[in-house]
C-alpha cells in the first residue's frame, strides 16, 4: 500500500477527499469538517456521470444482484470508502496527490505492467485504473 493509503487509513489524511486534516493520526480513518459537513445518510442511487464505474466494478466484484435487488448504495467512484474495497480487490500499489494541481495517481501493478490513471479524486483514479485490469483481462481471453 502506499505512503497516502496508509495516512488516509491511520486518519492523517480525509477518507473522503484525501486533504490533510490537522496534522495528527488518530489510528483510524477519519473526514475532514467539510466532508462530514456534507455527509448526509444514504439514500436511494441516483443516475450520475459515475454511474456506468459503479455498475461496472459492482458487477467485477460480485455486488451487482446486491446493488440492483436490494438498493444497497455502493459508490465506489465517490465514496472513498467504496473505493478502498476496489482497491483491496485489485491490489492498489499505490495512491498520490499532485500537490501542485490536486489531481490523484492510482498506480495498480498487473500481470501485464503497471496501471496508472490519474484524476481529479482518489476514488475516481482507483476506479478508472480498475476498470482498465478489468478490460484488459477481457481483451485477454
Amino acid at each position: 500500500m502506499g505512503e497516502i493509503a496508509a495516512m488516509m487509513l491511520s486518519g492523517f489524511y480525509c477518507e473522503q477527499c484525501g486533504c490533510l486534516i490537522d496534522g495528527e493520526e488518530t489510528g483510524y480513518p477519519r473526514l475532514c469538517e467539510d466532508c462530514a459537513r456534507e455527509s448526509k445518510p444514504k439514500r436511494k442511487k441516483t443516475k450520475n456521470e459515475n454511474a456506468v464505474i459503479d455498475s461496472k466494478l459492482a458487477e467485477a466484484m460480485g455486488y451487482k444482484q446486491l446493488v440492483e435487488n436490494e438498493g444497497y448504495l455502493w459508490e465506489p467512484s465517490t465514496d472513498m470508502s467504496d473505493a478502498w474495497e476496489v482497491s483491496e480487490r485489485f491490489g492498489l500499489d499505490s495512491i498520490s496527490r499532485n500537490q501542485e494541481n490536486g489531481t490523484w495517481t492510482a498506480v495498480f501493478k498487473t500481470n501485464n505492467g503497471l496501471i496508472v490513471q490519474t484524476e481529479s479524486t482518489a476514488p475516481l483514479a482507483i476506479c478508472k485504473a480498475a476498470l482498465k485490469i478489468i478490460e484488459g483481462s477481457k481483451s485477454d481471453e
